[in-house]
């Protein structure tokens, strides 16, 4: 167990972080993690609220040897990402490089293309033989093996992922729940690193018995965010085609954020409201998606508020405004907000009286629109416009991103 001496015990905890003897210390303000760097590769964590040490699996990101504190922690796999408080001075950076460079840096290369669960990597790297390999043969399968117990109820995980790295990659996926054929290998091998999540893997895996999702994911020869968005959600799958996902799965942009299919869903909800037509379906290119949208958005400008909407109630906002990020907290200022931004967010009413969405306005460093999305028991950053739907600036997103880190 952890021999250290009184200063982990000392309240409140400092911010900060130290690297000795092959073991790195870093604090936040609610506790402490203990870090045994490669090869030995073991942790332990101790917060005020749960004094004892117990052994934990820590945030890491491997690229830079961070190692995140209680209370820390990055945002979960396929949010827009807010940073972190650091935990440390500018000046401990050099803590983190030497704890980062205990890991070869072939596996730190590899393992660094991944957005998260960087330990649970490292762990099969080290502990399972042969499971390095799989992060270039199939890397959305690596992913799964070393977080095997969120797939499948196990009591030994380290010895579930040496017995899934011995099997054939087909007979893995299906141990873990995915259908057992090599076209569920084939499939998952086509996702890249930077694409993988945990979520995504769940809802992909539920999505695999589809088989028309099953169809539309054999046509991908790459299987980024946006297309796992599109394809996994039942509301959206119907609406898009093969020659649609292809064009999605070529777009840089939808490696990180599912930008698509967030058009795909207000074209829908917007068509359902059309009092002419509903959209065609399924949607053959992205220029015809736009188009569509782009007709809509200015339809709902031009329209008077359907009375039920006006009549509706919003909660109060889940997150407070700031200067210049404003609630908007009635139909009506909904409203205004869709003319003076040329987009659909009207038809966002139902949604928000509901308490899914919540919807701000940005007015600095740019005029935009903001889409807050409930994720479980958070709120988590869904869209940022500017008019018309364009995309708004790496400054707003950082002031947005800085607002929601505050609260």
């Amino acid at each position: 167990m952890v021999s250290t001496s009184d200063l982990l015990n000392t309240r409140p905890f400092v911010p900060g972080a130290s690297f000795r003897n092959g073991r790195l210390v870093a604090f936040s303000s609610q506790g402490v993690v203990v870090v045994h760097a490669w090869p030995r590769l073991a942790a332990w964590v101790k917060t005020a609220s749960r004094p004892q040490w117990r052994g934990c699996r820590p945030h890491l990101d491997v690229r830079s040897g961070r190692v995140y504190g209680p209370g820390n922690e990055p945002e979960k796999e396929f949010r827009v990402p807010v940073r972190p408080r650091p935990l440390f001075h500018v000046g401990r950076e050099e803590t983190f490089r030497l704890f980062a460079e205990t890991v070869p840096a072939d596996l730190r290369n590899r393992i660094g293309r991944f957005r998260s669960r960087h330990w649970h990597l490292l762990a099969l790297a080290r502990r399972c033989p042969g499971g390095a390999d799989l992060f270039e043969t199939n890397p959305a399968l690596a992913y799964a093996v070393a977080s095997n117990w969120v797939f499948h109820p196990v009591s030994d995980p380290m010895r579930s992922a040496r017995s899934l790295v011995r099997c054939r990659q087909c007979v893995a996926a299906g141990r873990l729940g995915f259908p057992e054929t090599e076209s569920t290998a084939r499939i998952l091998a086509r996702i890249p690193a930077g694409c993988v999540s945990i979520s995504g893997l769940m809802y992909l895996r539920t999505a695999m018995r589809d088989p028309d999702a099953l169809q539309l994911l054999r046509h991908c020869r790459r299987i980024n965010v946006g297309v796992l968005r599109i394809v996994t959600d039942p509301a959206l799958r119907p609406w898009a085609s093969a020659t649609l996902l292809a064009e999605v799965s070529a777009q840089p942009e939808e490696h990180l954020f599912p930008e698509t299919a967030l058009i795909l869903r207000d074209t829908i909800v917007a068509g359902a409201e059309d009092p002419v037509a509903l959209a065609p379906r399924p949607y053959r290119s992205l220029g015809q998606l736009a188009r569509r949208h782009d007709a809509l958005e200015l339809g709902f400008v031009d329209r008077a508020m359907p009375a039920q909407w006006a009549r509706l109630a919003f909660p109060p906002p889940p997150l407070p405004g700031a200067l210049s990020i404003r609630p908007l907290g009635s139909p009506e200022e909904l409203r205004i907000e869709s003319r003076e931004q040329y987009n659909c967010v009207v038809s966002y009413a139902p949604r928000v009286a509901r308490g899914g969405v919540y919807i701000y306005s940005v007015l600095h460093p740019e005029r935009a629109t903001l889409e807050l999305r409930r994720r479980g028991d958070r709120w988590a950053l869904s869209q940022l416009r500017i008019a018309r739907n364009g995309r708004a600036s790496r400054a707003t997103y950082d002031v947005v991103r800085a607002w929601i880190a505050r609260q």
